[in-house]
């Protein structure tokens, strides 16, 4: 009886360790949340919308109608790298930094007593920045393609030159091409508000192409110069790759 009983018990103790030994085996520790999950580079270019805020009117009027100073939008570019996070299935946060040229164009024209054109000027203003921006994107469908998204971005002026297009008087060009002057001086770091629409082109499980429209609105300043205030906003159309871990 006593030998039955140990035999019984021996068995329930090997039975016991191999089916502690399985679960332990089917047993899977949750994977350590990564900080970074995606890597972007981008490329493309945008069209900048300069808003002198009343200055055009202001020479207009304060020179009894003989300064008509304007300015025009021009085409600039970019490069950037970016890294992001992902918060849960639907949100992700970015961080990109990037080179911008942000560029735009002058005229000035001065008119005689009689309201005919007496003289020309014509510049292009071109500033390059390194900026930063912090974006959340959301995705709302299972798809995890189509997104929108918003954020801040600073930059941080790093050249302002203005070029010298064209001078002319009374119709005959007097030179003044070429010539550029810096106007780091007068040039600011910049906040922007933006916010825009994208598209991911899956290629496989890791690698996709971005592509996205934003649009920047000028919180601050750009340019600062004579009592001129000069902001810029933008609308871009950029392409990129993305890196899934």
């Amino acid at each position: 009886m006593k030998t039955k009983n140990y035999l019984i018990l021996c068995l329930s103790i090997l039975v016991g360790r191999n089916v502690f030994s399985q679960e332990v085996n089917t047993v899977q520790l949750p994977k350590p949340k990564r900080i970074i999950d995606m890597v972007e580079v981008n490329t493309g270019f945008s069209i900048n919308y300069p808003n002198d805020h009343g200055w055009s009117d202001y020479i207009f009027n304060s020179s009894n109608s003989q300064t008509i100073d304007k300015l025009k939008s021009k085409s600039g570019y970019y490069f950037g790298i970016g890294i992001a996070h992902a918060l849960g299935r639907r949100f992700e946060l970015h961080g990109k930094f990037s080179f911008e040229r942000r560029e735009y164009s002058r005229s000035v024209t001065t008119l005689d007593v009689n309201g005919n054109v007496y003289g020309e000027s014509f510049s292009d203003q071109k500033n390059d920045y390194l900026s930063f921006a912090l974006i959340p994107m959301f995705f709302p469908f299972k798809s995890h393609r189509l997104h929108f998204f918003s954020g801040l971005s600073y930059a941080q002026i790093n050249r302002s030159l203005n070029i010298s297009t064209g001078l002319y008087i009374q119709g005959q060009s007097v030179g003044g091409v070429g010539g550029s002057v810096n106007t780091i001086d007068g040039a600011n770091n910049v906040v922007d508000a933006l916010v825009g629409i994208g598209y991911l082109f899956p290629f496989n499980n890791h690698f996709s192409c971005v592509l996205r429209m934003q649009g920047n609105y000028g919180l601050s300043y750009a340019s600062s110069q004579n009592k001129q205030n000069t902001s810029i906003n933008s609308l871009s159309l950029s392409l990129g790759i993305r890196y899934s871990r």
